[in-house]
């Protein structure tokens, strides 16, 4: 397994992932009782503001 990315943004541990059919998304639900939606391909435009801000605002660690 190799980590890929990690993305920030509960401040409990993970405890439900689930991805959206089209694969494109994720939600996460933590104990911090919150859920995160997380866009794993952002579009272009995105990427250009990602860039510009110094990549992800959000965070939790992805494997594959």
């Amino acid at each position: 397994m190799q980590k890929i990315a990690t993305l920030t943004g509960h401040t409990y541990r993970v405890l439900y992932l689930s991805m959206s059919p089209d694969g494109q998304s994720i939600v996460t639900g933590a104990g911090d009782e919150t859920l995160r939606f997380w866009n794993l391909f952002p579009s272009i435009k995105a990427k250009a503001n990602d860039s510009l801000t110094g990549g992800l605002s959000s965070s939790s660690s992805m494997f594959v």
